[in-house]
């Protein structure tokens, strides 16, 4: 598909840098809420989700495997060859 109007420089590196941000915050939260729910027995899960049992352990394997991926994206997982995306990405940010 051609590109109609392609983007300036400035657009171009202002669009990669929120790229990059937005997914280093989202695996920062994904983080965060999965030490939080680590904590938490899978009958709490069950009343603070407002689940059965089934889908409070469905809850916890699917935020165990977004974790998984945020520790592959800081190069923390085993990953044949391991690549720490975080750092990677890193000069995009400028900082933030």
């Amino acid at each position: 598909m051609p590109v109609v109007n392609p983007p300036q420089p400035a657009e171009a590196n202002a669009q990669l840098s929120t790229l990059c941000i937005t997914l280093r915050n989202t695996f920062d939260a994904i983080t965060d809420f999965a030490q939080w729910m680590s904590n938490a027995t899978l009958a709490e899960l069950q009343t603070i989700f407002g689940v059965d049992a089934a889908s409070a352990q469905t809850i916890q394997s699917t935020v165990g495997n977004l974790s998984h991926l945020a520790d592959v994206y800081r190069g923390d997982a085993t990953q044949t060859p391991a690549l720490d995306f975080e750092a990677n990405s890193s000069p995009f940010w400028q900082g933030k």
